[in-house]
């Protein structure tokens, strides 16, 4: 399953991109949306590349009879995100501890009038037989619930961060 998202942001992609790596971002935005157990297992800033992994736990907002035996009410996700500080480009790779599912995006980041613009492009693959599509179905709605409540929170923790890097 496919889909795009966007958000805006009111600083320069210049900024934004480098909020994006910055480890601090990453662990302040996740323990604003509610996610649990967050540790970084690794992190790395050299040049203009980073790279960062997360792992948290998250809760899904209502599983349906079907996904009961497959999903549980908590999620222990595993995530590393990768920026590319000249392009302006990055990727996002999650792990769904115990579950048969990875979700990965490819993000944009750029200039427009006000401030910056990232596309989001999801890719969710499950790989369970007969209700697969079903399960990438329900991760899909999950992950967009979330995206929301994500994006708000990443507007504050970049409102706070972005001073370090000039904006």
């Amino acid at each position: 399953m496919q889909f795009t998202l966007h958000n805006s942001y009111p600083w320069p992609a210049d900024i934004v991109v480098q909020v994006f790596a910055d480890q601090d971002f990453f662990t302040e935005k996740y323990r604003r949306c509610g996610a649990e157990n967050i540790r970084v297992l690794a992190y790395e800033h050299d040049g203009d590349r980073s790279h960062i992994t997360v792992e948290r736990q998250v809760r899904l907002a209502e599983i349906p009879a079907f996904a009961r035996r497959i999903l549980p009410t908590t999620l222990t996700l595993v995530q590393s995100d990768d920026w590319d500080r000249s392009s302006k480009s990055g990727h996002i790779d999650i792990r769904l501890s115990g579950v048969p599912a990875r979700i990965t995006c490819d993000m944009v980041l750029a200039d427009n009038t006000g401030g910056a613009e990232m596309t989001l492009d999801f890719r969710i693959n499950v790989d369970v037989p007969l209700v697969g599509e079903r399960l990438a179905r329900l991760l899909a709605l999950d992950l967009k619930r979330k995206f929301r409540i994500d994006s708000e929170q990443a507007a504050i923790v970049i409102a706070e961060l972005a001073p370090r890097y000039g904006g």
